[in-house]
């Protein structure tokens, strides 16, 4: 493909191979219309822009779930959009469907959810308060590829996805991402937005526009990494199982997948607290750390989320950024590197 790509001389601006990604995406994981962008950061930009979150006449609000990536704070605000953060599920940590109809008000110009590290979101409830409310809901799907929701997709949810295509997720196309939509016509101003905002007359018309284009050789790793994704998802799921088998301890739960959809073995996330509820995630990481074993912490320190101005309480959400911690999972990680993870994890809670 790199070798077609230098022969053509088209690396960038909308070229044969973004286009066979897009298809390819459709065809495979049954998505609906998608457009290929730079990251996942910039699909949630302009899926927001595109949907129209900003109408200009007093409603500039967009609920959100707390515990998710700064990223999706960052791209909502980008848009000129004010934050307005909910509580999430105790046990999935996805966003709360009756703390979000609370919080709507005349000012809600949309809603947006979070497949927290590629846990389904409560689909179906949060879409019904979307329709009783009448406002557009999205969904921030940037660990959830290849994630089913009821026997559909999950991009067929709400009024469009953005998935992240980065390397750390299940799909890689180095630094890309996607939005998904089944409404044509957000579909036909996405393309146009990730291009300046320029239209079919050449008239660079859509402020909220960007240089949002996915260039032709990390959609040629995509469409690679795509032909691969049954076999990582296989994979993962397998060691996710052995995670469980060394991790099986009273003091560490793991998050799991909300019964009704699959499971893509997005990350290996364990919730981890001691005797009298003290939180164990940080000290874990720590020794794990020392070890030269790279565990995250999504989503506190570094990957926390900045303190919203006006924002209600959230104790679920700051429970979770107390306790939860990510393992290292890729699908051609041996068992026996899984085992040392296992060990390591046992031996630093001793300490």
């Amino acid at each position: 493909m790199v070798r077609e790509i230098w022969a053509r001389g088209v690396v960038a601006n909308g070229g044969p191979v973004q286009g066979r990604l897009e298809r390819a995406l459709e065809a495979r994981l049954r998505w609906p219309t998608t457009c290929v962008v730079g990251n996942g950061t910039v699909a949630l930009q302009l899926l927001g822009a595109a949907a129209g979150l900003r109408d200009h006449n007093g409603r500039d609000e967009v609920i959100v779930g707390s515990f998710t990536h700064a990223a999706t704070f960052q791209a909502l605000r980008a848009i000129g959009l004010r934050v307005v953060v909910a509580d999430v599920d105790p046990v999935f940590l996805t966003a709360d469907p009756e703390y979000v109809r609370r919080l709507i008000s005349a000012r809600t110009a949309g809603i947006v959810v979070t497949h927290t590290l590629g846990v389904a979101a409560e689909v179906d409830v949060l879409e019904s308060v979307a329709r009783e409310h009448g406002v557009p809901i999205l969904f921030d799907a940037a660990a959830a590829v290849g994630v089913d929701w009821r026997g559909r997709s999950i991009a067929d949810a709400g009024d469009g996805s953005a998935f992240s295509l980065h390397a750390t997720k299940v799909l890689c196309a180095v630094e890309a991402g996607a939005v998904a939509t089944k409404h044509a016509g957000l579909a036909a101003r996405l393309h146009i937005l990730r291009n300046f905002g320029i239209d079919n007359e050449q008239n660079c018309a859509d402020l909220l526009g960007t240089n949002g284009k996915a260039d032709e050789l990390v959609c040629a790793v995509g469409l690679a990494s795509l032909d691969g994704l049954e076999a990582e998802i296989a994979a993962r799921i397998e060691l996710l199982q052995r995670y469980r088998d060394g991790l099986d301890l009273p003091w560490l739960s793991f998050l799991d997948q909300r019964p009704g959809a699959t499971s893509n073995g997005a990350v290996c996330a364990v919730r981890a607290r001691g005797r009298g509820g003290r939180p164990l995630a940080d000290e874990i990481h720590s020794v794990l750390h020392s070890e030269g074993i790279q565990s995250r912490r999504y989503f506190s320190g570094a990957y926390a989320v900045p303190a919203v101005t006006g924002s209600g309480p959230t104790p679920e959400a700051d429970r979770a950024r107390e306790d939860v911690l990510c393992l290292p999972l890729w699908g051609k990680m041996g068992p026996e590197v899984v085992d040392a993870v296992c060990a390591a994890v046992r031996g630093a809670v001793r300490q």
